[in-house]
């Protein structure tokens, strides 16, 4: 049942998106009639609401399928910043590692092999067709 109400917010907030670039076209046409000036640009608020729909979307699909490989939203849009975000990770798991005879941690242990976890995942997924 929850999944229902979650797949109806996303039709509902793509009808806004949808919505709005329709006015946005049509005071692009406009404008253009009269200024010979190019359409208006899309808000923030709707690229971000429609990055939320396909966000929901791919959590949906991953909860359906049961599926061991469903990218998020960043994979699926080539986000710039993973590649950033991979190096931050793998950095981290480095200084830990070096770290480790002078702060005998089990929870920096667990940390590091959390995020080694996650970093194996990700490599994993940039990898699947």
């Amino acid at each position: 049942m929850e999944e229902h109400y979650r797949i109806a917010d996303v039709r509902k907030h793509l009808e806004i998106c949808v919505s709005d670039l329709r006015q946005i076209e049509q005071e692009g046409r406009s404008r253009q009639d009269t200024t010979g000036a190019p359409e208006a640009g899309i808000s923030t608020i709707t690229i971000r609401l429609l990055a939320a729909c396909l966000s929901e979307l791919l959590k949906l699909e991953r909860r359906q399928d049961h599926r061991e490989y469903c990218p998020d939203l960043c994979q699926l849009l080539d986000c710039p910043q993973h590649p950033v975000l991979r190096s931050a990770v793998g950095h981290t798991i480095q200084v830990l590692q070096q770290t480790r005879g002078k702060f005998k941690s089990k929870e920096l242990a667990e940390l590091r092999v959390l995020l080694e976890a996650l970093l194996e995942n990700s490599e994993k997924f940039l990898h699947t067709p």
